[in-house]
């Protein structure tokens, strides 16, 4: 291959290799803040902004509306609680279940591997 070629094929890599970087950097910076900021949002505010305006409700509407909005807010997070309470008493029963097919070598080690589990969940909490 001759001199030209080599430098070309190499400036073709390298472009390559370049476009890649800078393709995984904006996804960082750009695309990853405006996820986050889309999953901090609260619903309830994006409907009682369209509510207020597209039905042109008064202050009193709005005021029950907000109260409304907020009493459903809640109820969520009450069934959420609950429904984290039994996949949390299903998730013991099955460990419960489970320790009773494995031998002493295992359980000591399905311990280790429950700890490490717990101390990850500690770190990125479910529902409360």
């Amino acid at each position: 291959m001759t001199s030209a070629k080599k430098i070309a094929l190499l400036s073709f890599i390298t472009v390559f290799i370049a476009g890649i970087a800078v393709g995984i950097v904006l996804e960082d910076l750009v695309f990853d803040k405006k996820r986050e900021e889309h999953k901090r949002r609260d619903p309830n505010d994006f409907l009682f902004a369209t509510f207020t305006k597209e039905l042109s409700l008064t202050a009193a509407q709005q005021d029950s509306l907000k109260s409304m909005l907020n009493k459903i807010k809640e109820k969520h997070k009450t069934l959420n609680r609950e429904r984290f309470e039994d996949y949390e008493q299903i998730r013991l029963e099955f460990n419960e279940e489970f320790r009773k097919i494995l031998d002493e070598k295992q359980i000591i080690r399905y311990n280790e591997m429950m700890q490490e589990f717990e101390n990850r969940r500690k770190k990125h909490p479910g529902p409360p």
